[in-house]
């Protein structure tokens, strides 16, 4: 089989990482369950948020710079407007992660 032909039979994955994370954490996360770019096509993606600190439970040999879907400060995050900024900005990196990518079979996150 070609590179090609190989490429296109990929199932295609749209990763997304959780708070205090990043693509590498993903990708290895990814690797863990035997997911991999040998196998897949996956593309990850950053939340549009960065954050001082990595998430829970996110350690070890990942590095930062961390990032999330929703900023964590208590005190804005109870504002109605800026909650529905956030989520907005969240939803437009994914829309764009799509429109650039086009057809994704699986998204894990």
């Amino acid at each position: 089989m070609s590179s090609t032909e190989e490429s296109a039979a990929k199932l295609k994955f749209l990763a997304l990482h959780g708070k205090g994370s990043n693509q590498l954490v993903t990708r290895l996360q990814l690797a863990n369950l035997g997911i991999t770019d040998d196998k897949y096509e996956i593309v990850c993606i950053d939340a549009p948020f960065k954050v001082r600190q990595p998430g829970p439970g996110i350690a070890g040999p990942a590095t930062g710079p961390w990032f999330s879907w929703f900023p964590h400060d208590a005190e804005t995050a109870l504002d109605p407007d800026a909650a529905q900024c956030w989520i907005s900005e969240s939803m437009y990196t994914v829309l764009q992660a799509i429109e650039t990518h086009e057809k994704f079979d699986i998204v894990f996150g």
